[in-house]
């Protein structure tokens, strides 16, 4: 049984561009720049940027590591260019132990992707310094593998204690090879044997993301940009003292496994998502803020999970609300004072960025969804209404008059947060009604009107533990032939029965004219609309012979007349 931090040794060795030309020789990095972005204690950024020393590959990697409760996460974001047609006899694009530093014997290696293992084998050990596999490809959405069942003390010779299991997981992975696109990443196993790696007795195997089979080289413009998530994990409940009960039951269920690895790929998959503002990566997630403001949704996670604000004027007295079963509650992680958030300057914009790091663990490993809104108030959701008539022109109005038998009519309000419009998901809208009307969704469809809809309706939004409803009242109208009679008299529809074509002459020169013309089934065919005509006329080519409704609006009203069709043509 490991003590405290026994298990926390040096798990051995990471590495990326390995790269031997085609004469096998090695080619380090040049022209190295490296830039400290972010320090600590929620994310620290580091970028590196160089070119190989024979000025024909470039190379552009960022690595972050935020602050957790339950084990190390480290994200690799990497992006390398060809810049000139370039053979090669070996190249790693990044290996999780290195070739001459590497201290981790494995025992087990499995290899899957979110939806569960897809095999497992036993590591060759056998200190050949050269590949002990072919290449295999890691197919599916969030790939990982897991080094694990590593020796510690007792079955190496080092002397040192290593109780630690490692593993990868390929959150993202984009390549161009020779012209080619490939975006599915590939492994092969090597043994170590010499350096540190051959002077303490591990032989120990690193795994190495490599191009697909067959390509030896790359064309000018060929790039690979990929993210991978590295995590070191305890193999025993024991080695475990801090605070995070959902690993500490993950780790007792599964303990020296794959599981917590896939575990890991599964669960802390980030779906991001704003109303209002712009997403700009989601390893770390970067919001940028507007007006010192800004809302992101967040599902999944596994503990804590860093959030970057960005373009932010002032981060004096910042405060964090989050919304889920509650509506707004203020995030407080403080032990001493305001020392849960971090603030970095940028001196090219003038501008600050905020850091937190949110927690995403949920009771039983069940799945987050959390809203989080940066600012002083948190903003009040209110709903638009919108109703569509018979495809005429979107309105707001809480009244709706429409012609009994004859219209059709969608309720389609919107979520507004933050002055922009949002439909939301299926699932939180609710609606009430007349004769005991309940639904869901967004949208509420009448094809068409009648008597038995007249009343009001009630819609509510439920997001993140905040509602907002609003009403909306129908109102059929029933046309009868006494309507407008001094002015709908004088409008004639001729011939009826048409066939091609037919044509209404107003008795008089009318203004706001619409034209609507509608099917058996009360579904709007023709829509035509004129400031001011005597005469109009309606193709009626493409018609089917039936019996349509043809209802016409002036600025004296409304009149509603039966149209027969005959079109030989159809």
């Amino acid at each position: 049984t490991s003590s405290q931090c026994g298990w926390t040794g040096n798990v051995g060795g990471i590495d990326m561009w390995v790269y031997n030309d085609g004469g096998n020789t090695r080619r380090y990095q040049s022209q190295v720049k490296t830039d400290f972005k972010k320090y600590s204690p929620n994310l620290t950024e580091t970028c590196i940027s160089a070119v190989t020393s024979d000025q024909k590959l470039k190379l552009d990697y960022s690595f972050y590591l935020n602050r957790s409760d339950d084990y190390t996460r480290i994200y690799y974001k990497i992006k390398i260019r060809a810049l000139d047609n370039t053979p090669f006899n070996r190249f790693d694009i990044f290996q999780l132990g290195g070739d001459v530093y590497n201290i981790h014997n494995t025992q087990q290696v499995a290899y899957g992707n979110d939806t569960g293992k897809v095999a497992q084998f036993l590591p060759t050990n056998d200190g050949s310094n050269d590949y002990t596999t072919a290449a295999f490809a890691l197919e599916g959405r969030n790939p990982w593998l897991w080094a694990g069942d590593g020796l510690n003390y007792t079955g190496a010779t080092s002397g040192i204690d290593i109780d630690a299991n490692n593993g990868m997981v390929i959150r993202d992975y984009h390549g161009v090879f020779n012209g080619v696109a490939n975006d599915t990443p590939f492994v092969r196993e090597r043994s170590s044997g010499t350096g540190f790696s051959s002077s303490h007795g591990t032989n120990p195997t690193s795994y190495c993301l490599v191009p697909p089979s067959g390509v030896n080289s790359f064309s000018t413009g060929d790039s690979i940009e990929l993210l991978v998530e590295v995590v070191i994990l305890p193999k025993q409940a024991v080695d475990y003292y801090g605070p995070n009960q959902n690993f500490t039951a993950a780790l007792t269920t599964y303990g020296n496994s794959f599981e917590l690895l896939l575990r890991e790929a599964q669960k802390n998959q980030i779906i991001a998502t704003s109303p209002s503002n712009t997403l700009v990566s989601t390893y770390p997630l970067s919001v940028t803020s507007l007006n010192n403001e800004a809302i992101v949704d967040i599902s999944g996670g596994v503990g804590y999970f860093p959030v970057v604000f960005t373009n932010l004027t002032e981060v004096d007295d910042p405060q964090l609300w989050i919304a889920e079963d509650s509506c707004w509650e203020l995030v407080d992680q403080s032990v001493h004072g305001k020392d849960f958030w971090q603030a970095e300057y940028n001196e090219n914009s003038g501008l600050f960025d905020l850091i937190y790091n949110v927690d995403q663990d949920r009771q039983n490993d069940t799945t987050a969804y959390t809203r989080y809104y940066l600012g002083d108030n948190p903003p009040l959701m209110i709903l638009q209404r919108q109703s569509l008539i018979s495809g005429g022109n979107w309105s707001d109005s809480s009244d709706i008059r429409v012609i009994n038998g004859t219209d059709s009519l969608i309720l389609a309000p919107q979520a507004i947060y933050l002055g922009t419009a949002s439909s939301g998901m299926p699932d939180e809208w609710s609606w009430t009604g007349p004769n005991g009307l309940m639904n869901t969704g967004r949208e509420l469809t009448f094809y068409p009107v009648n008597s038995l809809d007249s009343g009001q309706y009630i819609v509510t939004y439920t997001s993140y533990g905040c509602t907002a409803s609003d009403t909306f009242n129908i109102i059929p109208v029933t046309l009868t032939a006494l309507q407008n009679k001094d002015k709908t008299s004088e409008i004639s529809v001729y011939p009826n029965p048409a066939n091609e074509q037919v044509t209404i002459e107003f008795g008089q020169s009318c203004e706001d004219i619409v034209l609507e013309l509608y099917d058996p089934l009360g579904r709007l065919l023709i829509r035509k609309q004129a400031t001011s005509k005597q005469l109009m006329v309606l193709d009626l080519k493409e018609l089917v012979p039936a019996n349509y409704s043809l209802r016409i609006q002036t600025e004296h009203g409304w009149s509603l007349h039966y149209l027969v069709v005959t079109n030989s043509s159809k």
